[in-house]
């Protein structure tokens, strides 16, 4: 730490005032051709990632995550639904349907992926500009991360807890920065970082990991600055901040503790575990276990979000001169960034020109006719389907049994006996003849969720239900969807 004129201290990468970093950002006719390719770029990348978020069909993790929005205030989340994750991605989606309206679950869910990488987007440049005071590192970043393959898929394309998490901590890093980068660091800084990072990692418990840097951070940071002050002006309003942010995890923790527990923790361990060792997949290995998660965790972010921030920080550090050497390098892996990877993006750019055909509006169009198919023959019974989404978009009634799709029913056998309170509306395939029989459903949906059906078409096949073709879009799985109708 080197003290400021002003009495005010700046971390290394500070350059703000700095006479040799000032003249080094002459507003001269290069560093402005700069700017605008990186500015361009950025809105080149903006537009393609809205285009194949938009286009992008729908995953069976959506059946998960949009039903559990939709059923918010209907069910309780986790004794009702069987909801196994911390609730902030619920809790998101709930509010957004409720403030735009009962329609288009998928297309807002979609919608909500896409404003996170706006706001990614904005945290990058945000940093970059405070700490590197360049638009082309900020657009370097941006580039980088948008056109990484291993955020172009179901990871950052669809309406999940993936990618939702990191434009927050990305601003947590920020407001962590801010907050220590100062003589006397900022107690209500502090605090906005631990709440938007709690916010993060209640959309996702991964993201827990990443609050133990934060923490001993503060414990450091800034190194001038005595213990006392350190611990009651970052690491103290970071704490109550965190505690602010993780209010909604907290409060169903407290509510039912062995409850939250069983959902949060033992669903992820016994069950899933149980479910993936009996029916391996070689072509889809899933990452269940602590260990694979935390490698997972390290090929992701130390490639991604993370790799992006050590090279801002690596310019940053970088004197006058050293930066407008850097700079001619940086446009080119720039340049190339975008032509190596604009054809993983450019097909979908086709898409934008015909919005009927985004996945949000299809599948919305195709829950609309099924549910007329249904009202027509069999009344306003409910349906009996592992892929809900259809079903919702169309208003028709499903089972809480089945409401987050395959997931929860496929692993339901290997839920210990003890734990099975825990859960309102519990089913095994085993189990699903009996509950149909009791409650017999006016049509039942299958196809797109392979084996984990069979129970479903067995019971209509015995019952004699009319089985009717379906031809769905944009959705995985879906070439052989069949809608069975009450005779």
């Amino acid at each position: 730490m080197v003290p400021h004129k002003r009495g005010k201290t700046m971390l290394k990468t500070d350059f703000r005032d700095d006479p040799g970093f000032r003249e080094s950002t002459r507003p001269d006719a290069p560093h402005r051709s700069w700017r605008v390719a990186a500015m361009a770029a950025c809105a080149f990348c903006a537009v393609a990632l809205f285009a194949r978020i938009m286009t992008y069909p729908m995953q069976h993790d959506e059946q998960f995550y949009i039903s559990a929005g939709v059923l918010f205030d209907r069910y309780p989340l986790y004794s009702g639904i069987g909801f196994s994750h911390l609730p902030n991605v619920a809790l998101l989606f709930a509010g957004a349907f409720a403030l735009l309206g009962d329609t288009h679950y998928l297309l807002i869910g979609r919608l909500l992926a896409f404003a996170a990488w706006i706001g990614t987007f904005a945290a990058l440049m945000l940093i970059a500009r405070t700490y590197a005071r360049g638009t082309l590192i900020g657009g370097l970043m941006i580039a980088l991360l948008a056109l990484n393959p291993m955020f172009l898929n179901t990871t950052g394309m669809t309406a999940t807890n993936n990618f939702l998490p990191v434009p927050f901590m990305l601003f947590g890093l920020y407001l962590f920065l801010r907050a220590a980068d100062r003589s006397e660091p900022s107690p209500a800084l502090a605090f906005a970082s631990g709440f938007v990072l709690a916010v993060a990692a209640g959309f996702k418990a991964n993201y827990l990991l990443l609050l133990i840097p934060f923490a001993i951070a503060a414990l450091l940071v800034p190194p001038a600055v005595p213990l006392r002050s350190r611990l009651l002006r970052v690491a103290l309003p970071l704490f109550v901040g965190g505690i602010a942010g993780g209010l909604p995890s907290i409060l169903y923790a407290l509510d039912d503790p062995q409850g939250f527990i069983a959902h949060i923790v033992n669903a992820h361990r016994g069950p899933q575990l149980g479910y993936w060792a009996a029916h391996p997949d070689p072509v889809d290995p899933k990452v269940i276990g602590i260990g694979s998660k935390l490698l997972l965790a390290h090929r992701l972010w130390l490639s991604g979000v993370a790799m992006l921030t050590l090279v801002l920080l690596l310019f940053g550090s970088l004197d006058a001169p050293g930066r407008d050497l850097a700079r001619p390098v940086m446009a080119a892996v720039f340049a190339l960034t975008v032509i190596t990877g604009a054809p993983l993006l450019l097909p979908a750019l086709t898409g934008l020109a015909k919005p009927g055909g985004w996945t949000g509006v299809q599948v919305a169009r195709d829950g609309a006719a099924i549910a007329a198919r249904v009202r027509q023959r069999a009344g306003d019974g409910p349906v009996a389907t592992l892929s809900p989404i259809h079903a919702l978009e169309g208003h028709l009634p499903i089972y809480p049994h089945f409401a987050l799709g395959q997931f929860m029913v496929r692993a339901a056998p290997w839920v210990p006996e003890g734990e099975r309170r825990h859960y309102a509306y519990f089913v095994t395939p085993g189990t699903i003849p009996s509950l149909l029989s009791a409650q017999p459903p006016a049509a039942i949906l299958t196809g797109m969720e392979g084996d984990t059906d069979a129970a479903l078409e067995a019971f209509a096949t015995e019952r004699g239900y009319q089985p009717v073709p379906l031809s769905l879009k944009k959705a995985e799985d879906a070439k052989r969807v069949r809608l069975y109708l009450a005779r």
